[in-house]
């Protein structure tokens, strides 16, 4: 696919804009709770958008609309779990997870259960995230060959030292706020498409009575008919609701929580990750299924092994100005871009705070400055973006495709054991202090079964008997560990109490963190929102027809509206807002 120099100079433009974002917020950064979790002061709209726009990848827009551009209403059902725990979330668990106090998911572990949960979990994460992160680096390096005929080696280094030299550099701040920018070029773009290919075929109506012409009501159905094993029946709605469920409600999703000034910010983020699911799924669902009866044919030239997963791109440049399209890619590439930052940062978080305290006291080291914890953190943070990005290398080497199958899968027979402990821990106080090893083991042993399920049974399980299977060990062994509370010695439970009390207590922001900086953080967004929407309305100026310069100038309009909106509360002066240069504690604690 060829393009004009204006199309790569528009990528070309983002990138640069993404690593200035990271360096203007250094200064944010005065040691490893601000690079980690921001300083426990980043505002709930920040989080709550930045959270959001990392759940999506290349995927959304391809495998995504696969599914939706063959069987209409059963995409719907992949946010079904996420909605239910952002509910939950938003009900309880959210003020929870905040009032936990901690920069890491292990960090929480170590306070529950002691330091050998905390070291399992600490190890076995780093390790899954690393794998995970090269698969995603690894997809959108192919995505990107695809659009720019570029060697695919080369790209994967390229996108991913990029990915890496902005997180680096900036940490959290740096990957929220990019998160957040990210999140205005992507609400606009995919509100235009959504709305665009409605009036392309006529509305909500004639699209309906499109369904019913071709016969397809069977085929889009929210639940197919069938038993548990139906593909996309009911049980593969319930084991895909579970999951989803588990993990939503688990301490692997606490950690965006942790970032944010206290309970009540915790459970407006979640509010407005809900709603933004919700609105996500039906916009995402719109260009797919318009593309199924107007764009088939462009769809079934596109040559992919699936035809359906260039659905939304087809959609999306039928309606779309042509200088657009570069927004487009870009969208594509930033959500990845965002959801492997987020992953990156964690994943950096629990080597410094987790893992590096451990090796320091056995090796006899002195605790580190705060400085010196900070430089730490940006190192760790490059070593273990070089280590995703090797790994994505071999995986471009090797072959790729059924090498990226093969780990996806492995990936999602470990990821949902962890899962488990993680959810039942904040319901279920009276376990002993090896209980959340012992379920993951269980559905470790699940999973073996299932990965092995040929060999063993005779017959492949289906993917909602995984899950089940999985849940079920994992959930069993948790509750059987509770008979052996009475064995654990007071020490350990008086711990147990501690927890549990902090948990349950609020949050004082201004006694505990000091002062916020949500003034910083509006005057940021707002400068890069008006820089964004500045040079997206520009590119109306070099759109051909009446009606691509509209388009162009709303999307640029919608980020210079909000980014006028952000510059306008950046001078307001917050009760809770400290006087410039004033010193705050970031609630942080040396391990």
């Amino acid at each position: 696919m060829n393009h004009d120099p204006l199309f790569y100079a528009i990528i070309g433009v983002y990138f640069v804009i993404m690593i200035a974002v990271g360096v203007v917020l250094k200064r944010l950064n005065r040691n490893s709770s601000d690079y980690f979790r921001s300083g426990c002061r980043a505002t709930w709209w920040l989080t709550g958008v930045a959270g959001f726009m990392s759940s999506f990848s290349v995927w959304t827009f391809t495998g995504m609309a696969d599914l939706t551009y063959n069987h209409g209403g059963s995409a719907l059902l992949i946010s079904s779990g996420l909605l239910a725990a952002l509910v939950a979330n938003a009900l309880v668990l959210g003020p929870w997870f905040r009032q936990l106090r901690a920069v890491t998911f292990a960090e929480v572990l170590e306070q529950r259960f002691g330091t050998a949960t905390q070291q399992y979990y600490a190890w076995l994460s780093v390790l899954n995230q690393t794998v995970f992160c090269a698969v995603r680096l690894y997809s959108m390096a192919v995505f990107m060959i695809v659009v720019f005929k570029l060697n695919l080696m080369p790209t994967v280094v390229a996108v991913g030292v990029i990915t890496v030299v902005y997180a680096a550099i900036g940490g959290s701040w740096a990957v929220m706020s990019n998160s957040f920018l990210q999140g205005m070029i992507l609400v606009p773009v995919t509100i235009a498409v959504a709305i665009l290919s409605l009036a392309e075929i006529g509305g909500v109506g004639p699209l309906f009575v499109a369904i019913r012409e071709h016969g397809l009501q069977a085929d889009y159905a929210l639940i197919k008919p069938g038993g548990f094993d139906a593909e996309l029946g009911w049980g593969w709605a319930l084991a895909l609701f579970l999951q989803a469920f588990v993990g939503g409600t688990s301490l692997f999703s606490a950690v965006n929580y942790f970032k944010v000034k206290d309970g009540r910010e915790a459970r407006r983020l979640a509010v407005l990750q809900a709603v933004l699911t919700v609105a996500g799924a039906v916009l995402f669902m719109i260009p797919p299924l318009v593309a199924r009866f107007l764009h088939a044919d462009a769809v079934e030239a596109a040559g992919l092994s699936r035809p359906g997963e260039a659905a939304y791109a087809v959609a999306g440049m039928s309606v779309l100005p042509s200088s657009m399209f570069a927004l487009v890619v870009v969208t594509m590439i930033a959500v990845t871009m965002s959801s492997l930052n987020n992953q990156l940062n964690a994943n950096a978080a629990v080597l410094v705070r987790d893992i590096v305290p451990l090796l320091r006291r056995k090796l006899g080291w002195k605790p580190f400055s705060e400085r010196g914890e900070l430089v730490v953190s940006q190192i760790a943070t490059a070593v273990m973006g070089a280590s995703f990005v090797g790994l994505a290398c071999f995986f471009a080497r090797e072959g790729g495709p059924s090498l990226f199958a093969a780990m996806f899968d492995v990936i999602a027979l470990v990821a949902v054991p962890l899962y488990v402990p993680l959810c039942l821990m904040t319901f279920i106080r009276k376990v002993p202090s090896w209980t959340a090893m012992a379920s993951v083991g269980a559905g470790l042993a699940g999973s073996l079964c299932g990965f092995f399920s040929r060999e063993l049974f005779g017959a492949p399980w289906s993917y909602q008997v995984k899950v089940v299977v999985n849940l079920g060990a994992g959930i069993a062994a948790y509750l059987l560990c509770a008979l052996f509370w009475r064995l654990g010695d007071p020490a350990y439970r008086s711990r147990v109490a501690a927890f549990y009390e902090r948990m349950l207590r609020p949050v004082d922001f201004a006694a505990e963190v000091g002062p916020g900086n949500d003034r910083t953080q509006f005057r940021t967004i707002g400068v890069f929102s008006v820089l964004i929407g500045g040079l997206i309305c520009l590119l109306a100026f070099v759109s051909g027809s009446a009606r691509e310069r509209w388009v162009t100038g709303a999307i640029g309009g919608f980020n210079l509206l909000f980014g006028w909106l952000f510059l306008a509360l950046s001078r307001r002066r917050l009760p809770e807002e400290g006087r410039a240069g004033e010193p705050f504690n970031s609630c942080t604690t040396q391990k």
